[in-house]
């Protein structure tokens, strides 16, 4: 059988994708994924009963709060570029974990600005991922009692549980 050059770079390709893998995300990025998870699932098979959904929020605020504890800062998080983008002279970077739970700046003064600065070395770091990018990152969240121990974003009791927002102060993202 003879191979053409075409089929040896195949085939070297193939290779060198398969040789490593994806990196594992750190248990407690695991175990907050399966609590927003089980909140979502549970949520969407109580979509004719409200009573039931009621009780969710709740739930999963105080698992999220038994989770994490006092101590709200992560590292070595394993994501997704969502959104990358200039707001003003500072840049937004989201991040997606999970599917679909999200970690933003705060895009407005008011619980703190967490928006990423030009003179900061991340903003350097950042101008060149693109959407749907891996990337390992670490920071903190911001805390705030509207879900108890994290501050979430989202207006409604639905878009908390279906797919939150959690706003997130980015200390270090590096792509994968």
């Amino acid at each position: 059988m003879k191979f053409t050059q075409f089929d040896v770079f195949a085939v070297a390709f193939l290779m060198a994708g398969c040789s490593g893998s994806a990196p594992s995300p750190p248990p407690l990025e695991t175990q907050f994924i399966k609590v927003l998870s089980d909140a979502d699932q549970r949520y969407s098979e109580s979509k004719s009963n409200k009573i039931a959904q009621s009780k969710i929020f709740p739930e999963r605020s105080a698992a999220i709060c038994q989770l994490f504890g006092d101590n709200v800062t992560v590292a070595d998080w394993i994501g997704e570029v969502a959104v990358v983008q200039s707001w003003g002279k500072k840049a937004n970077l989201t991040v997606k974990i999970g599917d679909g739970f999200f970690f933003r700046p705060r895009l407005h003064s008011g619980y703190g600005e967490s928006m990423i600065a030009p003179s900061s070395p991340l903003f350097a770091k950042i101008e060149h991922l693109r959407r749907g990018d891996r990337v390992r990152f670490a920071g903190n969240f911001l805390s705030g009692a509207k879900i108890g121990c994290l501050r979430e974003s989202s207006i409604t009791e639905i878009g908390s549980i279906i797919e939150p927002e959690f706003l997130f102060n980015f200390e270090h993202v590096d792509p994968i």
